[in-house]
C-alpha cells in the first residue's frame, strides 16, 4: 500500500495547533480596549457587535471540532490497539516483495484473473475481511465513524463561520484582532505553523493583544490626573499583567 493510502487511515483533520494566545485572555483584554483608547461608540456599533458574536461563534464550533477531532483519535487508537488496521500484508506476484493491501479491490487488481494467482488472492480476501469485520464491529460499538463524521460537519461550520467573520466590516480595534485570531488559528492548522507569515502574525497578535491591559491602565491613571488626585501605585494594576 502507498504513502497516500497508509495517510488514509489517520483522522481526516489531525495537525491542529494552539496558539500561545489564550482565546480566553483574548476575549478578556480585547472586551474594553476601544473604549479604553478613547475610541467613542461609533455610529454602527452593530457591525462591531457583529463581528464579536461571529468570532465567538466560530471560536465556539472551533472548539466543538477540536473535541471530535480528539474523540476519533481516541477511538482509533484502541480499535488499532485491538483489532489492527483493516488491511493484510501480501506478496507482489513473480517478486521477493510484501506490500499493505487495504482494500478487495487492490488485492484482485494485485492478483488479477491469472490461474496460479487465484489460491493466494482467496487467502489474502479472507484474511482481509476477517481484519474489515473486526474492524466494523468495534467501529458500530464505539462509534469511530461518527465522530469522523460530527468532526467533518463541525469542521465545515467552522470554516463557514470563518469566513463570515472575515467578510464582515469591523470599525474597531477589538474585531481586528479576533479577526486575526481566526486567521491564524486556521492558516496554522492548514499550513507550515513555523513558516512566513505564522510566526510572524502570531507576533503581531501578541503586540495586538498587550494593548488592551495597557491603554485600561492609562486610561485610569489619565482620569485620576484629570481629577487632579495623586497617581495610583503601579501594583493597584496587577490584574492587567
Amino acid at each position: 500500500m502507498s504513502d497516500s493510502e497508509i495517510s488514509r487511515t489517520s483522522p481526516i483533520i489531525t495537525r491542529r495547533r494552539v496558539l500561545s494566545t489564550s482565546a480566553a485572555l483574548l476575549a478578556l483584554q480585547t472586551s474594553g480596549i476601544d473604549e479604553a483608547m478613547g475610541a467613542k461608540t461609533p455610529p454602527d456599533a452593530g457591525t462591531n457587535y457583529r463581528v464579536m458574536d461571529l468570532w465567538q461563534k466560530w471560536l465556539t464550533a472551533h472548539d466543538e471540532t477540536q473535541r471530535f477531532c480528539k474523540l476519533q483519535q481516541g477511538i482509533e487508537r484502541r480499535m488499532v490497539a485491538a483489532v489492527g488496521f483493516p488491511q493484510v500484508k501480501i506478496p507482489l506476484p513473480g517478486r521477493a516483495v510484501t506490500v499493505f493491501a487495504s482494500s478487495q479491490e487492490e488485492i484482485e487488481r494485485t492478483y488479477g484473473d491469472a490461474s496460479e494467482h487465484q489460491v493466494i488472492k482467496a487467502q489474502a480476501l479472507a484474511a482481509f475481511w476477517e481484519r474489515q469485520e473486526a474492524w466494523d464491529r468495534l467501529d458500530e460499538a464505539w462509534g469511530y465513524t461518527r465522530a469522523q463524521k460530527a468532526e467533518i460537519r463541525s469542521d465545515r461550520l467552522e470554516m463557514k463561520l470563518a469566513k463570515a467573520l472575515w467578510a464582515e466590516p469591523s470599525t474597531s480595534i477589538a474585531g481586528a484582532i479576533v479577526k486575526l485570531h481566526a486567521i491564524l488559528v486556521t492558516g496554522e492548522q492548514q499550513g507550515l505553523p513555523d513558516e512566513f507569515p505564522w510566526p510572524e502574525l502570531r507576533i503581531v497578535l501578541d503586540n495586538l493583544s498587550t494593548l488592551a491591559p495597557a491603554a485600561k491602565k492609562n486610561a485610569i491613571r489619565n482620569a485620576g490626573k484629570d481629577a487632579n488626585e495623586p497617581m495610583i501605585d503601579d501594583q493597584t494594576f496587577d490584574i492587567f499583567d
